[in-house]
């Protein structure tokens, strides 16, 4: 019964039978059974159940809130697959974040769960979901009004507003940047990559995110056709003023007016460095082009929020994310050929995340 107990929904077959014994064997519940039970049915009801040792049916246990469905006998794996699959369908990640708002509040003040509440939904406006998720949660709620907008989830109005205040944080720090030198595990990093794009023969490439231009500039030239790309206009200046040098291959745009036209998470990165301010995790990244990808990100932990070294006078909102949940996100739409962390002397945790991958 404790393994059951730590399921979120239970299914049982109609002779089932649950308790916890152990109490007439002169023992305690183990597995957390205690604590568990108590949780799910009440004190009193858990007190009642433990000390007396009895075991209860089906119907009881349902009406205790033990089983959440009683079925069949024969029908309680086929019921249980068959909800899984059906919740499946659901806006999973909003999901997941209404699970853990609910575990994480149990046994605290209810002010306490709630400021939790307010502070995990804020991270799950739509940009958070995939686009997907956000069109399946939203097609329950009656829709106000007719815009173009309704069909393009990331270019909601909070992304507006994020992006529109990204922008002028970046264009303010376009000479800083640039005056900035670069840490020599970049330098590495990118030199690897060179390699890679040399010995398969590419001739062009695409940075996201590309800031200054410092990137697109070491791969131009290296003989590469780049087109660079960054949300803030005055660093997508700064970038054609990089290209206007003798021999130069780069071709400049800003993501602003990519959008205007089309999502932006229909772009395909070929390669994309730097922290992912905003609040906003990339969830949904397509792969419809025969692309190598360098996907690189500061992560490693589980955080979000401003950072108090952040030298920016507007602090930025970051989600990082640990190693295992951004690689499971990267396989759905990319083959990962290489993962590193990088390391950059965090006394956190945090490194940066290389990934190479091929679409």
């Amino acid at each position: 019964m404790e393994l059951a107990l730590t399921c979120d929904l239970r299914v049982g077959g109609e002779r089932t039978r649950v308790g916890q014994p152990e109490i007439l064997l002169g023992v305690l519940p183990g597995a957390g059974g205690t604590q568990r039970l108590a949780r799910l049915i009440g004190p009193a009801r858990a007190k009642e159940l433990i000390w007396s040792g009895r075991q209860v049916r089906a119907e009881e246990a349902h009406a205790l809130g033990i089983l959440d469905r009683v079925v069949g006998v024969d029908e309680v794996e086929t019921n249980a697959l068959h909800w899984a699959a059906e919740l499946g369908t659901g806006a999973v990640v909003a999901m997941g974040l209404a699970k853990r708002v609910i575990d994480d509040g149990l046994g605290v003040p209810l002010a306490v769960g709630s400021t939790a509440r307010l502070r995990r939904s804020s991270r799950s406006s739509p940009p958070t979901m995939r686009a997907s998720e956000w069109s399946r949660s939203s097609s329950t709620v009656p829709e106000k009004r007719n815009s173009p907008a309704a069909d393009r989830p990331a270019m909601s109005d909070r992304y507006e507003l994020v992006s529109r205040q990204l922008q002028h944080i970046y264009d303010g720090v376009v000479d800083r940047r640039a005056a900035s030198p670069l840490e020599p595990w970049k330098l590495l990093e990118r030199a690897a990559f060179l390699e890679i794009l040399v010995r398969e023969d590419r001739h062009s490439l695409l940075e996201i995110g590309a800031g200054t231009g410092v990137h697109g500039r070491f791969f131009a030239d290296a003989g590469f056709d780049v087109v660079c790309t960054d949300l803030s206009p005055a660093m997508v200046e700064h970038c054609r003023a990089q290209g206007s040098r003798p021999c130069s291959r780069i071709s400049c745009i800003s993501i602003s007016a990519v959008s205007s036209t089309r999502s932006s998470r229909e772009l395909s990165p070929a390669r994309a460095a730097g922290r992912s301010p905003g609040g906003a995790r990339a969830h949904s990244l397509d792969a419809r082009c025969r692309w190598r990808v360098l996907l690189g990100q500061y992560g490693g932990i589980d955080r979000d929020g401003p950072f108090a070294d952040d030298p920016y006078e507007s602090k930025r909102y970051f989600s990082l994310l640990p190693d295992d949940t951004l690689l499971a996100i990267v396989r759905e739409h990319f083959t990962i050929e290489s993962f590193r962390a990088v390391d950059i002397n965090s006394d956190d945790g945090e490194h940066f995340q290389s990934l190479v991958l091929r679409a």
